[in-house]
């Protein structure tokens, strides 16, 4: 009988893995292919997010240039009746929505390019109002409440029956507008225009005599949001006559991001959505957008 040589015996040893090593190799292959995963993932979630922010900022902007264009064709006329054709001032929002928190209600007339179309005539009356809601459900459903800019417009028959001729275009309009926009006296907000709008707000920049004297140069005053502005045959600022002209709007809007949302709509679920929580959302998830719009009648 042959006995195999013992180099032979040594080689055939050493062929194959014990079980020990196959289990060290395989750890160190799942904790390689975690790692990898959860890089994979970290970058996954910052495309997705910084796709979300710029969905976001695009929406943002894309309203804005629609708030500057319908700025810009704004009418204004002096009438017998003294027609309102601006209103701009700072309210809350609904008991419902978020109590606590105010945003610029805008109202004014213009020729909108995005009116419905086949109308006879032009000019609509429009407004903008931010709210916090289910954009499409009736009623207040909890679980799909969130932020947003509204745009509504009137059709054309309706603004030149309803709103055309009113010294005071909020009670004698939009509270009780000919489509019945508004059910319990609420501002328009039928038409979502786009979504995460926390804060909007339109300042207004005014040149105006202070002082009756031609001699001297007229003065610039930026006018805040908080304050009511109205434009009929006389421009008023907190109910008083301003002698001078609006020269322009300075348009901003807050805007959540996704996650901030999120947390909105968390929050609303466990109460109100009072100014505390909301200045907390603006400080963690929101972002800034303004335009300057300048202003000619």
């Amino acid at each position: 009988m042959n006995t195999p040589p013992a180099e032979s015996l040594v080689r055939s040893s050493r062929q194959g893995f014990t079980l020990v090593e196959v289990l060290v190799s395989s750890a160190l292959v799942a904790g390689v292919m975690g790692m990898l995963f959860s890089v994979l993932m970290g970058v996954m979630n910052a495309f997705e997010g910084g796709t979300a922010r710029l969905q976001t900022n695009g929406d943002a902007r894309m309203a804005l240039d629609m708030i500057a264009r319908d700025l810009q064709s704004m009418v204004v006329r002096q009438t017998s009746t003294n027609q309102q054709w601006m209103v701009s001032y700072s309210r809350e929002t609904d008991s419902t929505d978020a109590p606590g928190h105010a945003n610029t209600w805008l109202t004014f007339f213009a020729p909108s390019i995005d009116r419905d179309p086949g109308q006879q005539g032009d000019i609509v009356a429009i407004s903008y109002i931010v709210g916090f809601q289910d954009p499409i459900a009736v009623g207040n459903n909890d679980y799909f409440q969130l932020f947003g800019l509204y745009k509504t417009m009137a059709s054309t028959q309706d603004t030149f029956t309803d709103a055309l001729g009113q010294t005071d275009i909020i009670s004698g309009f939009w509270n009780n507008p000919g489509e019945d926009l508004i059910p319990n006296g609420v501002p328009p907000k039928p038409d979502f225009l786009i979504p995460n709008v926390i804060k909007f707000d339109v300042a207004w920049w005014i040149r105006y005599d202070d002082d009756n004297d031609p001699n001297t140069p007229d003065v610039l005053l930026r006018v805040a949001s908080e304050s009511p502005v109205t434009l009929s045959n006389e421009l008023m600022v907190n109910g008083g006559v301003v002698n001078g002209a609006i020269e322009a709007a300075e348009v901003s809007m807050v805007i959540l991001d996704n996650e901030g949302m999120q947390q909105a709509q968390a929050f609303s679920r466990n109460g109100p959505l009072n100014e505390d929580r909301i200045d907390e959302l603006i400080r963690l998830y929101g972002r800034v957008q303004t335009v300057k719009v300048p202003i000619s009648y």
